[in-house]
């Protein structure tokens, strides 16, 4: 009889995009895979017909009663900050339909469980099940999550500028008191969550991280030291699902068509591609200063670009503002950039020859996308949740990026308040994409992990070595049961 699991995944794309190749993975190994989630996010999990099938419930999201109209069940989807908690609210209400529906479809062998419910740790307990946490950012950034809470280093400076040193950690990690992150620092109700969060993440029975050993084995250990838990590296999981590339859409495709034409134009490793992310918006006078810095640097580029809604600077007036399509038509006559306004084809451009250099949010899936398909240097440019420790960890552990020199850690509707000038843009894109020889060092690291990445999900990769042995003790665990 194969293994039965249920993924409980949280509507955001850095969390639940993993966990649908997690399950696909696993459904490719015999495992049946059960999804519970909402109408909206339910065509994520749906699979190609070359592929095994996926199983998925749909529980009908609460819009109506918590405020939101139909279909926003994503916080990609969100258009105001008003509309996160709400959608918290609604995931919340969810809970108790969640729980029957798992007890009728019972007996399972352990339930995939997000981060953001924390609710399935007691409750798997309840009804003896294993509950399995899926990590969705690095073992590195866990680790410093954990430190500080252990430690509260940040407790021992006063200025937000002085630095602050993480203690236990295989690695000197030393950053700016501002980079923690805020509800640390000043407790608020996304603290007590999170403290919750942190203690049903203590009480799984595994954590399966989308990572691979050869990035992150010194820290595998250190999270094991500091928790106990066994911790199992099985990334990178999209290398595993590869059916995703062909789900474009006419309108991507002819994007994609276009990029193409573009980099076929380029010698290989010039161009820079820039990308924040599908959460980081920022505002004009920011991205004034990133098409400034990017055309003085020299380099050529491709810049996926989103912007928040325009604002009236101080003293000037709606006409004066920065237009993002007047820089777009300066970059193609010049045939200097590219511009991609809304939906870039990330993963083919990142695959493109022409590509050797990136700038990131420090999310850790496009983090995961840049090391292992580009393989090149990167430009760190974090906002907020756990991204500036991923910034110290390619700045300070793998040593395969430069920082731009962001200094405040803030909330996502804050994104782009901290203003980065258009030198320290040059000067970042110059440490990267310049024939230096610190940049010709960063790319053979870069490569080298890019190889290793690879390699860890091909058969007799350390990640499919993990995935194997997961499932292994599961079967183990039901027969002993029986």
């Amino acid at each position: 009889m194969e293994l039965k699991i249920i993924f409980l995944p949280f509507p955001t794309p850095g969390h639940i995009l993993p966990m649908a190749d997690l399950a696909k993975t696993l459904a490719s190994h015999g495992v049946e895979c059960i999804i519970i989630t909402t109408p909206a996010n339910a065509p994520l999990f749906q699979t190609s017909p070359n592929n095994p099938p996926l199983t998925i419930h749909s529980l009908p999201f609460p819009a109506a009663e918590v405020g939101l109209p139909p279909g926003i069940e994503n916080f990609s989807k969100i258009t105001s900050e008003d509309m996160r908690s709400k959608i918290f609210t609604g995931i919340h209400m969810l809970c108790n339909a969640t729980e029957d529906l798992i007890r009728d479809i019972l007996p399972v062998d352990c339930i995939v469980s997000d981060m953001f419910h924390p609710w399935t740790s007691d409750f798997a307990a309840e009804i003896g099940v294993p509950r399995v946490f899926q990590l969705t950012s690095s073992i590195f950034s866990s680790c410093c999550d954990l430190c500080v809470k252990f430690n509260a280093p940040h407790e021992q400076v006063e200025k937000d500028d002085d630095f602050v040193t993480l203690p236990s950690l295989p690695h000197k990690i030393e950053m700016m008191k501002s980079q923690i992150p805020l509800w640390v620092r000043i407790p608020n109700r996304f603290t007590y969550l999170m403290d919750v969060v942190r203690e049903a993440g203590l009480k799984s029975s595994w954590v399966l991280a989308n990572t691979f050993g050869e990035a992150e084995k010194e820290y595998e250990e250190c999270y094991n030291n500091l928790t106990g838990i066994k911790i199992m590296n099985i990334g990178p999981l999209f290398l595993c699902n590869k059916e995703e590339e062909g789900k474009a859409s006419s309108a991507e495709l002819d994007c994609w068509k276009t990029c193409l034409d573009w980099l076929d134009q380029k010698k290989a490793s010039s161009v820079l591609y820039i990308s924040f992310g599908s959460l980081t918006l920022f505002p004009d006078d920011q991205l004034q200063e990133i098409a400034a810095g990017l055309e003085s640097s020299g380099h050529d580029f491709i810049w996926a670009v989103k912007r928040k809604k325009a604002e009236k600077t101080e003293g000037g007036n709606e006409d004066e503002q920065w237009s993002v399509d007047e820089f777009r038509k300066k970059m193609e006559a010049s045939n200097k950039g590219f511009i991609i306004q809304g939906w870039a084809p990330q993963r083919l451009i990142l695959k493109h020859q022409a590509i050797g250099g990136m700038v990131t949010h420090c999310g850790w899936n496009t983090l995961l996308e840049g090391v292992t398909i580009a393989g090149v240097p990167i430009i760190t440019w974090p906002q907020f949740a756990e991204q500036f420790y991923n910034e110290r960890l390619v700045v300070d552990v793998l040593k395969i990026g430069v920082a731009v020199g962001v200094t405040q850690w803030c909330n996502l509707e804050d994104t782009g308040k901290e203003l980065v000038s258009r030198a320290k843009v040059e000067t970042a894109v110059r440490a990267v994409m310049d024939n230096s020889e610190r940049a010709a060092e960063m790319r053979q690291r870069a490569k080298k992990l890019s190889e290793t990445s690879n390699g860890a999900v091909k058969n007799g990769g350390s990640s499919q070595a993990n995935l194997v042995a997961f499932l292994d003790e599961l079967k183990t665990r039901r027969s002993k049961a029986v």
